[in-house]
């Protein structure tokens, strides 16, 4: 990640964080794990200080960068929890 945020496309980095989380959450799934377990372990992956990956030091962290994302899909999970 260090790596993708010298190229200095913000971008990018969100979609290699997105398809990580993703990746990781199939992998867990396939070992008979939740898929959570894997997205969770995306996230220590990707920002293991938690001092957010960001590609310049004016630029938005990789966690700013999911937000809009995050807005979409946090109320549909609760939803669907709920159901």
């Amino acid at each position: 990640m260090r790596l993708l945020a010298r190229l200095g496309h913000p971008e990018l980095l969100l979609v290699v964080g997105v398809s990580v989380c993703f990746t990781l959450a199939f992998v867990a799934e396939t070992i008979s794990l939740a898929a959570i377990v894997g997205a969770f372990a995306a996230g220590f992956v990707l920002d293991p200080y938690g001092d957010g990956v960001r590609t310049r030091a004016g630029t938005a962290t990789l966690g700013e960068l999911l937000h809009p994302i995050a807005a979409v899909f946090v109320p549909l999970f609760f939803v669907l929890v709920g159901v």
